[in-house]
């Protein structure tokens, strides 16, 4: 086949890549289709090369719908015979180079992680941005910071071209050079979902320059999704898509409201003081309140510190963003490093100035809310529903009381029935995974692999609001490799001595730990329900009834389960128990009560 490449990043693999590739050519024939690969020789976007692969249907996980929202609804295994072509000159490849070598220009100038920080907000080039700092401006609830959307194109298009008004002159001039700037800063960021839809939208709005009308911010919205889904219809399955969408109708709403405020009452100072507050406060609310729904559905880390993070840093980033392009402009000079030192002065002290607010903000003990799912988004339901019943009965003053009644007494039922219960869920490499339990914000880890599967067991733990667990029950057999476990306590098994048996309590749970020769197993009893995990093959003189035994690729002899818990594996032998498996199983144990698997 011969491939080019649309999309690279680093692979699971040593010196791969993985992302998207358009199929050129198949034996030959001409083709046009685009296929995911996990592992393919380490390239850029718009290089090209032939080799052998295999072609399959993308599984049915949690990414499906990701891939198919790039276009791509094949699977390719690559299998050999790498054999580099010349790379394609087509115009947004092109437009690619450009915004790699304008990053590596500010790369060079500035240290990390201020390089990468203003190469993502100015021209979307996200690739030297550090998972360090990723995930502090997630909790922070300001990681949209890091995607060229509506705010960086507005900001930058009105800095090119300046402010306009209908009467003032060049109104039309200066509308055709924001045109330009606005699809050439589309092309430069490489046409993501955010920058499309921002992009649609300003054009629209310079548009009604020429036709003397004024651009409706809802039809505008209502175009770029348009647009998007006629290209793709599965565009809508995008992650950027959905956020970018939602959080410009919460904008639009706050508008409406703020209007609506204005239109109704007098003008006391006081009033308009607490107007002017509710204009800087209130954006930042509805953007989180309706990507609120979006982050809970996708299982994303919602963070409590949005609103004051966001209200802290926002100003910030139009200095970063102007800047950092312009320095980045001025790079494409001769002899211009003086010029681009000058340009990166300001950008660089505000981007150090929103790492470190971004920090404190992070800091806060609330910055991470571990908001169950399906309660949450049902509490969501029916505070829109009762919000539109008051606005649609004219009692609208009714929501001063019925909003904070109906805000605690959620909070309140959600704190009694999350007490004591059990999550169980597993994390990590599908064929050797981790079982991360938590109860009442506290987190056990049982863990079994690499420095991978502990990586994602921190990122799991990350996403509740737990920065390191209390115990970790290392399972594995001889190690190989030490791994710095971050947790208040770690046992490993094979330090108990072979044949042994040790009781461990925590919280209201106890856990037996046995060691033996040719494997190790690690029973939890929650509140008479037993719960098994194991490595290798551990041999018992009678047989262990358990309730439930995690992530098993198969069943020991003498262990005899009633429900197994997977994700994905073809399981050898399961003794006739009962398998649930998911893209992210887990189980919710009420102890001495009831049991709910999540698959």
């Amino acid at each position: 086949m011969t491939a080019r490449v649309e999309t690279a990043a680093p692979s699971y693999q040593d010196g791969m890549c993985r992302g998207i590739l358009t199929i050129e050519a198949e034996e030959g024939e001409a083709a046009g289709y685009r296929v995911y690969t996990g592992a393919f020789p380490a390239a850029e976007p718009g290089d090209r090369f032939s080799a052998r692969m295999a072609l399959y249907t993308i599984e049915d996980s949690e990414y499906r719908l990701a891939y198919y929202a790039d276009g791509a609804f094949l699977e390719a295994e690559y299998l050999g015979e790498h054999q580099p072509l010349q790379s394609s000159n087509a115009l947004k490849y092109r437009m690619t180079r450009l915004s790699r070598s304008m990053a590596q220009t500010v790369l060079h100038t500035l240290g990390q992680p201020y390089a990468g920080l203003i190469s993502a907000m100015s021209i979307g080039d996200a690739s030297f941005l550090s998972e360090e700092l990723s995930l502090m401006f997630r909790r922070a609830g300001i990681s949209h910071l890091l995607v060229v959307s509506g705010l960086h194109v507005t900001l930058a298009s009105r800095t090119i071209t300046g402010k306009r008004d209908r009467k003032g002159r060049f109104q039309r001039l200066r509308a055709l050079l924001s045109m330009i700037f606005t699809v050439f800063l589309m092309g430069l960021v490489g046409m993501t979902p955010s920058v499309i839809r921002a992009g649609i939208a300003m054009l629209i709005t310079d548009l009604g320059c020429f036709l003397f009308a004024a651009a409706d911010p809802l039809t505008s919205l209502g175009i770029a999704g348009a647009l998007l889904c006629m290209a793709n219809p599965y565009a809508v399955c995008d992650l950027g898509f959905q956020l970018s969408f939602c959080a410009c109708l919460g904008l639009l709403v706050c508008g409406w409201v703020i209007n609506r405020a204005k239109q109704n009452g007098d003008d006391r100072p006081l009033r308009e003081i607490a107007l002017s507050l509710l204009g800087w406060v209130l954006p930042s609310v509805f953007a989180a309140l309706f990507t609120l729904p979006v982050q809970l559905l996708q299982g994303l880390t919602v963070s409590g510190a949005s609103v004051v993070g966001n209200l802290l840093t926002t100003w910030l980033s139009g200095p970063i963003t102007i800047f950092g392009l312009l320095a980045c402009g001025a790079g494409l000079l001769p002899n211009s490093s003086a010029l681009v030192k000058l340009l990166l002065l300001p950008a660089g002290l505000c981007a150090k100035l929103l790492i470190a607010l971004a920090k404190k903000a992070a800091a806060l003990p609330f910055a991470v809310l571990p908001l169950p799912r399906t309660y949450t988004l049902f509490v969501l339901a029916f505070l829109a529903v009762l919000i539109l019943l008051c606005v649609r009965l004219g009692r609208a003053g009714w929501l001063k009381v019925l909003l904070p009644v109906t805000l605690c007494t959620a909070g309140l039922f959600a704190a009694l029935l999350g007490r004591d219960v059990v999550t169980i869920e597993l994390a990590g490499a599908s064929n050797n995974s981790c079982a991360v339990i938590r109860q009442n914000g506290q987190a056990v880890v049982l863990f079994r692999g690499g420095a991978a599967n502990w990586n994602r067991v921190r990122e799991q733990l990350a996403q509740q609001g737990i920065d390191r667990p209390d115990l970790v029950l290392d399972l594995r057999q001889e190690p190989s490799s030490g791994i710095p476990f971050d947790a208040e306590q770690v046992i490993r098994l094979e330090d108990l001595g072979s044949g042994a048996v040790t009781q461990v309590d925590w919280q209201k749970l106890q856990f037996s730990l046995m060691d033996q020769e040719e494997g190790n197993l690690v029973l939890l009893d929650a509140g008479g329900y037993l719960v098994a995990m194991h490595t290798g093959h551990p041999e018992f003189f009678r047989e262990v009834r358990v309730d439930l035994l995690l992530a098993p690729s198969a069943v020991p002899q003498g262990i005899v389960p009633a429900a197994l818990l997977a994700d994905r594996i073809p399981l050898e032998q399961t003794s006739g128990a009962v398998v649930y498996c998911g893209f992210a199983p887990a189980a919710e144990l009420r102890p001495g009560r009831s049991v709910r698997f999540l698959t």
